[in-house]
């Protein structure tokens, strides 16, 4: 279903449409021209060309990814295909699900409508279709629903139900054409199927259904209603004949039965088109037509007639019947030209009638609307506020949003005007107070119109002025100005804090001022701000500036009279009084000058600093700056405005008083002055500081130790209205004490205290009394003093512990006891310690000293006894003038004893040099700790061993147990029996243990791995190791493994390399440079592989291996095998992995050795294999850094026949040999038959030794079943006449014969390859030069694709050598790369315009008119007509070179571009060269000049006219018209061209006149005027009128034909211009020629004149005469 069926909304689709497109439809110039790719995608650029990813390109993909190894980059890649393709496949399911409920809701409206059918309903309602769709589910898709097409709601009913009527009691088709009482119908208003369904209604009303059957009826019988499928198929065929409307019936005039009262009831069978004419863009004396289209919708011919209009504006033609009898055939039209001639832009309603046979009158409106201007100017214009005296200018702009229209403005009270100039003043109206211009305007439709509206108001109050804007199409606009005049005013609104307050009654302040604002109590040195918001009375801004004066001081009882003084005496506010100003002041003001908005409010900063303590008092005065006045003043400032030069801001100048501009004579001039707006009297006092301590006085209370410091806390309150900073004094009184106060000085925050301390200290004991000092800054008074009273009195010491017990000791050991003395007095304390009976072994390090306040001091106490004993004595503690301590002082000695829990060990696995270890316990048998060592080791074996136990020496701890671990190694392959090895306990005798054990030797095994990793499999000995690594490609990087074991627990050294093709060592610098990509890469993310720049050996990944493998395979050797790690250590019973990677630049079946080295044991051989079968070292730049080894040469896009196009490929050879390649070019032939190519060699196939290739391929033919039974030949010579000689030569290795496979035609019959033989170097590169002949067999669109085979050789050395064979020439795949290119004919897209009148062919229109100056009537050097475009574009892929060559008489202009800036430029090179996807613009203009139109007119005079293209037809208004048809050719450097067809209409102009002509005595039409008898002297007039009836203006002069024209003859004028007929000129296409007469004798006279044109128009000869008489009664009263 297409979108048409859906906004049909029917349930039946649509009549096929015819696909022959309408005669009005502009048909395109050329098939070419269809093609809009170009546009496409220079629209949407690169997605629109770029290539289209499939589906089946995704699953590929996504396996690749899946399995092979891809970096993330792709990965990420493939899953936004993924993810794109998934939501394609949504979108696609949910358009194929709204497709789905589109075709059911079709499909149910399709069955409701045949439902109707059979019940006799033929109504097609869309809304049925509609109320089958789901309008949520079309909203969301973006879809057109019921509520877009049907403004009114409507809600869907079900159809009516049938009857029940059962069909057996319906009539047939057969009773009722029996029982038929009304004629037959022969069809042509109804259809058989609609009888039908009237005579189903007809009987279900003339016969009611009994209601007992339905009761009987149930639902399941509701089938035997439906109609049956064949009354089904008989409905649908006649329906598709009515919507198909080719029922042709018979013609009604013909009918018998026709009556034209009955056709009245249906359609009128004349369908205007269009129904209603309406002329929208017009002017006054200009002509418009409209074409009517009367189309015959009935079904046989008929006559119309078409009443003019009631309106002399519009006029109708004459009708353009099809046929000649004036009627009209069904389906045909007949056309009207309806005229339109406005006098005036108003609108204009008329009408026409078509009348017909038998039918009511069709009316078609006529109207004439011009879209009238509508303006966004509103209908009340504020210009705002000003000053009495001053002037505003304000400026307004608004917009014409509707059609053009001009206007002038005037008031409403000069409304209707007779004469606009009188109130009209330079371009501006004046009305007092107003002044506004422009007076007149034109506004284009969306142009934007500036208003300026000046303001002077004289006066207080508000000013209205109505103003109307009058339109050129009578619509007037009304626009009331509104502006009002103020005074200027200010008052003080508010002031923070409370500040404006009222005097009190004995309050002394200055009687000038109108407020009183007090400042609160400061103090010294600081300040207090008060915020004041001054208010502007009026609603203009205005300049001010504040003034601090000294106060003019009266008492507040006579204020009152001397402030009413003050507002009389307008002197006092300029300053007049004697006020001075207060330099000194501790006041100010800020911002001192700014300007006050209109009716805003400014707030302004009064801020109160006094340094001493005092009450100030002074006055702010407020001045407003340049206020107007309107009395002049002498010595003021004074602005005059003038005009329109005047501006908002005012200038200073001193002007006289009588000095006006002479632009503005009702503007006086303007006095500004400065007036004081504001008087205000501030009052402000400053009080001392107000601080006192807390306490007042400091006790030190209790006893004070000697020699401490004692603190107490103090705070300072400070109760003044700002911070105070304080200082204290110091105190000097006694050496021996120290008294300060912390901190010495500081700041302290109004309201607030500062916390400090007072210290302390004094080393003489007594009562102290002292007085402390502190300042305060800016204080007048005398300081602040605190007192000071304390106390010095003062050893205490102590022993912390009550006892010392050292506990067990052992025997000749020392054991060290600490007590802890401590001085808990803050002075020094002197003791002494002393034990009574001391005994032998205990010892005192030191027994008296002093201890420093609150010190202590470890009494250590030392006890070492000689035997076993117990200790228990006393200790005291004596300190000066303090108490005794007591301490008991207890211990006990022991001797140590230790054993082994086993003292003999067998050793089960010894290696020769390998340590073996073994634990034994050794035991304290003793409750102290017992130190040990272990002596040398001893026996007959102890040579052959080394021994170490661990721990050597120890302690053990009491009753406990300790593990002793003992490492053995044999030196020598023995059995040991007799090793000992004794363990020392102080001086007591050794314990011995006794060690046994067995020697083992070193064993290693070796094994391939199979898969990496796979270190747990077995190693088996009976299957040999080698490396086979398969076949390979040229280039990658294989890896095998080999696993070394060692089964013993002997470390040993291993060494590894290889024989034949070692690698190269690696340079330290590629190493890094890997090391750091490799580490680099494990990082995730897109820019990975973005190297370091500010790292030297920061490169990508794949160039660190680049590099790698290069340094590797720098032997040049083709292989290289890597063995990571190449030596190391094997540790016991360990592995080592040896990775083992092939690295290859050329093909070829490698062999080699890995030769191992463990240790001691002798080296083991390891074969190795590799196969490079794949691929080969060649490579081409044409790639780049991609590995591509097919790559596709792409040549583009040629044109057919151009110069042949020569590539240049660079073939480069990576490997370490030189090879030579044999080239052969071939294309594509498609044929699928062939699938291989034989071809015969004599000895080597490629290269030189293939002597007698060319003489097999022209002189010798041999058979196969002689070559397949010979075998043998003797000997082969070439004889002097170029046979061949064979004998006694083996054939097998003389010929053979290659099977190859047919990939395409060889020889290539669109490329060349040269050289076809070339040898590269190794490591070294080669160019080949492929050439491109662009030739199509057929001169059409083609595609060349082929490809270059190159088969390589090598030499002998390089084929075998040392464990290396190389096959060559066919036994190694090919190299190929693939080369593409299209060809293209040179055919350029041309593009005309589309309003031409002929498709295809560039029309102009020009008129020798064209080189007429109206105004003086000369004639121009040339003149050009409107022209029209030509766009030639490439839509080829390929440049495309052409010339243009076009007729003299035609001017070509290129648009070229320059910047952001096109330009047109005529043709001054003929030849151009167009880009792919370009296009070139074109303006084509016919170049009129006298000459063109000279040759013109002698063309139409040759008999040949017709084949030199020009055609004479005459025009309308009875000039000729001469048509000259050329072209324009297109030459392309192929050969081929193109022509554009032109076609040049040139109109000539003629005149005639509007009296009767006749035919004179020579037979020639001329004109007579005969003025008859006349009295001398008097005056008589003729007139004659010519007329230009063409569509070219015409220039005309009176010459007179005959000789000695008497002198009573006159003419005016001689000469003139008729403009063309109904032009846009003013000029006009009639001249009126007076004719006088004025006799001067009785003489006949008469005289003959011509009247001709420049450009060969019919000339008009007219004749005169007349004759004087003295008769009165021919005299003029």
């Amino acid at each position: 279903m297409d979108k048409r069926d859906i906004m049909a909304g029917g349930g039946i689709p649509l009549p096929k449409m015819n696909t022959e497109p309408a005669m009005s439809e502009q048909r395109p110039s050329i098939a070419a021209s269809q093609d809009n790719s170009h546009v496409l995608n220079k629209v949407f650029g690169g997605k629109f060309s770029r290539y289209l990813v499939d589906k089946e390109t995704v699953n590929n993909l996504s396996t690749t990814a899946i399995g092979g190894e891809i970096d993330d980059y792709h990965r990420n890649y493939v899953s936004r295909l993924r993810e794109a393709q998934s939501e394609q496949n949504k979108r696609i399911q949910k358009l194929a699900n709204m497709e789905k409920m589109v075709i059911q809701a079709r499909a149910k409206a399709l069955s409701h409508y045949e439902k109707q059918m059979s019940n006799g309903q033929f109504s097609m309602n869309a809304k049925d279709y509609i109320s089958f769709m789901d309008s949520n589910a079309l909203r969301e898709n973006d879809l057109i629903v019921a509520e877009d097409l049907f403004s009114d709601p409507f809600e869907y009913k079900k159809p009516e139900k049938a009857s029940k009527r059962p069909n057996y009691t319906r009539s047939t088709t057969g009773s009722r054409e029996r029982t038929r009482t009304v004629p037959r119908d022969d069809g042509y208003m109804q259809t058989a199927l609609a009888i039908m369904a009237a005579g189903d209604r007809a009987d279900d009303a003339a016969s009611p259904e009994p209601t007992d059957f339905q009761e009987f009826m149930r639902p399941s019988d509701m089938w035997e209603d439906m109609p049956s499928a064949e009354n089904r198929e008989e409905a649908k065929k006649y329906l598709s004949i009515m919507n198909a409307r080719q029922d042709y019936l018979k013609n009604p005039v013909n009918n018998n039965n026709y009556s034209p009262e009955s056709a009245e009831f249906h359609n009128p069978p004349f369908k205007p088109v269009p129904s209603k004419l309406v002329f929208s863009k017009f002017r006054v004396g200009q002509g418009y037509e409209m074409t009517l289209e009367l189309k015959n919708t009935s079904a046989c011919q008929r006559k119309c007639r078409v009443l003019p209009p009631k309106s002399n504006k519009f006029s109708v033609s004459l009708g353009s019947f099809p046929s000649d009898g004036g009627y009209v055939a069904p389906g045909l039209s007949t056309l009207y030209t309806v005229n339109f001639v406005p006098e005036t832009l108003a609108d204009c309603d008329d009408e026409l009638i078509v009348q017909t046979d038998g039918f009511c009158d069709i009316v078609v409106p006529l109207q004439a609307r011009r879209p009238p201007p509508v303006l966004t100017l509103k209908s009340v214009i504020d210009v705002g506020h000003c000053l009495v005296g001053g002037a505003k200018l304000s400026e307004f702009t608004f917009k014409n949003e509707g059609g053009d229209g001009s206007f002038f403005i005037l008031p409403k009270s000069k409304w209707p005007a007779t004469g606009y100039k009188n109130f009209v003043q330079g371009q501006r109206i004046v009305e007092a107070p107003f002044e506004v211009r422009p007076a007149m305007f034109f506004a284009p439709r969306g142009s934007t119109i500036p208003l300026e509206i000046l303001f002077l108001p004289k006066s207080l109050g508000k000013f209205c002025l109505d103003v109307l804007l009058v339109c050129d199409n009578c619509q007037v606009k009304k626009v009331t100005l509104v502006g009002v005049a103020e005074e200027a005013k200010v008052e003080l609104k508010h002031v923070s804090d409370g500040a404006l307050v009222d005097p009190s009654v004995d309050e002394v302040i200055d009687y000038s001022a109108e407020k009183f604002v007090k400042f609160p109590l400061i103090n010294p040195m600081t300040y207090a701000v008060r915020k004041l918001t001054v208010k502007n009375l009026t609603q203009v801004s205005m300049n001010f500036s504040w003034q601090i004066m000294k106060p003019l001081l009266q008492h507040t009882s006579d204020i009152e009279t001397l402030r009413e003084e003050y507002k009389r005496r307008d002197d006092d506010r300029q300053g007049v009084e004697s006020r001075m100003w207060d330099v000194s002041s501790p006041f100010s003001i800020s911002p001192n000058a700014a300007e006050l908005p209109a009716g805003g409010e400014l707030e302004c900063s009064a801020i109160f600093a006094a340094p001493y303590a005092k009450k100030f008092h002074n006055l702010f005065q407020m001045v407003l700056h340049n206020v107007p006045k309107v009395p002049e003043q002498t010595g003021e400032q004074q602005v005059e405005l003038s005009g329109p030069s005047t501006s908002k801001s005012t200038k200073n100048s001193k002007l006289s008083n009588d000095a006006k501009s002479p632009n503005n004579n009702n503007t006086s001039p303007i006095t500004l002055r400065d007036t004081i707006g504001l008087v205000i009297d501030v009052k402000g006092e400053c009080i001392p500081y107000n601080v006192c301590f807390v306490p007042y006085c400091i006790e030190f209370t209790g006893q004070t130790l000697l020699g401490t410091t004692v603190r107490r806390p103090l705070q300072i309150m400070n109760n003044s209205l700002a911070p105070v900073y304080f200082k204290w004094q110091p105190v000097n009184a006694d050496p021996n004490e120290i008294i300060e106060v912390e901190p010495s000085e500081g700041e302290i925050a109004e309201g607030y205290w500062a916390s400090l301390e007072v210290a302390l200290s004094r080393n003489k004991p007594g009562p102290i009394e002292r007085e402390l000092v502190c300042e305060i800054e800016h204080q007048e008074k005398s300081p602040l003093v605190l007192k000071l009273t304390a106390d010095i009195v003062g050893p205490d010491v102590k022993i912390e512990c009550d006892s010392v017990n050292f506990g067990l000791v052992r025997v000749k050991d020392t054991c060290t006891r600490k007590a802890l003395v401590v001085n808990k007095s803050s002075v020094n304390a002197k003791w002494k310690f002393q034990v009574s009976n001391i005994p032998d072994g205990l010892e005192l390090t030191r027994n008296s000293g002093v201890l420093p306040p609150l010190g202590s001091y470890e009494l250590e106490l030392r006890y070492r006894p000689n035997r076993e004993e117990k200790l228990d004595v006393i200790g005291q503690l004596d300190v000066e003038n303090g108490q005794k301590t007591f301490v008991k002082i207890s211990g006990e000695s022991q001797v140590p004893t230790l054993c082994l829990l086993n003292c003999e060990v067998d050793l089960d696995l010894v290696y020769m040099s390998v340590p073996v270890s073994t634990h034994v316990q050794l035991c304290n048998q003793t409750d102290f700790s017992t130190a040990f060592r272990w002596g040398q080791v001893k026996g007959e074996d102890a040579q052959n061993c080394k021994l170490k136990v661990f721990p050597e020496t120890a302690v053990i701890g009491p009753r406990d147990t300790m593990d002793i671990e003992i490492q053995f190694m044999s030196t020598k392959m023995i059995n040991f029996e007799d090793v000992c090895l004794p363990c020392f306990v102080e001086d007591e005798r050794p314990v011995w243990l006794q060690l046994k054990g067995k020697t083992s030797g070193l064993n290693v095994e070796y094994k391939v791995l199979e898969e990496e990793g796979d270190v747990n499999a077995n190693v088996t000995t009976e299957r040999p190791v080698a490396f086979d690594f398969g076949d390979i490609s040229v280039g990658d990087v294989v890896v095998r493994q080999l696993l070394i074991r060692n089964t013993t627990a002997i470390m040993a050294e291993y060494k590894l390399h290889v024989r034949n093709f070692p690698n190269e060592p690696v340079p330290e610098r590629v190493d890094r440079s890997l090391k750091a990509a490799l580490k680099k890469g494990e990082r995730v993310g897109l820019l990975r592989q973005t190297p370091h720049l500010a790292d030297p050996y920061s490169i990508t990944l794949p160039k660190a291996l680049e590099e790698y493998n290069s340094a590797v395979l720098k032997s040049n050797h083709g292989v290289a095998f890597v063995l990571d790690p190449e030596k190391g250590t094997l540790s016991p019973f360990g592995e080592a992995i040896v990775t083992v990677a092939c690295y290859s630049d050329m093909w070829g079946l490698y062999t080699d050795m890995l030769i191992v080295e463990v240790g001691s044991l002798p080296p083991t051989e390891i074969p190795i294999t590799a196969n490079v079968c794949h691929g080969n070292p060649i490579s081409y730049q044409i790639m780049g850094a991609l590995k591509v080894t097919e790559p596709v040469l792409r040549f583009g896009t040629k044109i057919h026949d151009t110069d042949t196009v020569v590539r240049s490929v660079q073939v480069n050879n990576n490997g370490p040999v030189d090879l030579k390649l044999f080239w052969k070019a071939h294309d594509y032939d498609g044929n699928k038959e062939k699938l291989v190519d034989l071809e015969m060699f004599s000895g080597r196939p490629l290269g030189d030794e293939n002597l007698l290739k060319a003489a097999f391929d022209e002189e010798c033919e041999l058979e196969s079943p002689e070559l397949t039974g010979r075998t043998e030949i003797d000997s082969v010579s070439v004889l002097e006449d170029g046979s061949i000689d064979i004998a006694d030569v083996d054939v097998r290795s003389f010929l053979s014969l290659k099977v190859l496979l047919h990939d395409g035609k060889a020889g290539s019959d669109f490329f060349k390859i040269d050289p076809e033989d070339i040898v590269i170097p190794a490591r070294s590169s080669v160019k080949l030069s492929i050439s491109f002949i662009p030739h199509s067999p057929d001169g059409l669109d083609a595609q060349a694709f082929g490809f270059c085979q190159g088969f390589m050789s090598l030499d002998e050395k390089n084929r075998v050598s040392t464990g290396v064979v190389r096959p060559d020439q066919f036994d190694v795949d090919p190299v190929r790369f693939y080369m593409l290119a299209n060809i293209k004919p040179a055919k350029l897209c041309i593009e005309l315009d589309e309003d031409n009148v002929i498709p295809g062919i560039i029309s102009l229109e020009g008129s020798p008119s064209l080189l007429l100056d109206s105004a003086t009537g000369s004639v121009k050097e040339f003149a050009y007509t409107q022209s029209q475009t030509m766009k030639l574009s490439n839509t080829t892929e390929a440049t495309l070179f052409f010339e243009v060559f076009f007729p003299e008489f035609l001017s070509l202009w290129i648009m070229e571009r320059k910047g952001k800036v096109k330009k047109w430029n005529p043709v001054t090179d003929q030849a151009f060269r167009l880009e792919p996807q370009r296009h070139y613009k074109f303006s084509v203009a016919l170049r009129v000049n006298k000459v063109f139109i000279e040759d013109l007119v002698a063309m139409t005079t040759d008999e040949n006219r017709n084949e030199c293209g020009v055609e004479i037809r005459s025009s309308a208004g009875g000039g000729r018209i001469i048509t000259l048809t050329d072209c324009i050719q297109i030459h392309y450097v192929n050969g081929s061209k193109d022509e554009i067809p032109v076609e040049i209409t040139v109109n000539f102009p003629n005149f005639f006149s509007s009296q009767q002509v006749t035919a004179s005595e020579e037979g020639k039409q001329c004109l007579e005027f005969n003025f008859g008898s006349c009295f001398i002297g008097s005056v008589h007039l003729r007139e004659l009128e010519i007329v230009n009836k063409t569509s070219c203006g015409s220039f005309w002069t009176i010459e007179a034909t005959s000789a000695n024209v008497s002198r009573a003859f006159k003419i005016s004028p001689v000469h003139g211009y008729l403009g063309p007929f109904l032009s846009d000129e003013k000029i006009s296409n009639k001249q009126v020629i007076e004719i006088s007469f004025e006799s001067e004798s009785s003489e006949y006279v008469e005289a003959e004149f011509v009247i001709k044109g420049q450009f060969g128009e019919d000339p008009i000869q007219f004749k005169v005469s007349g004759q004087g008489t003295l008769d009165g009664h021919f005299e003029i009263p």
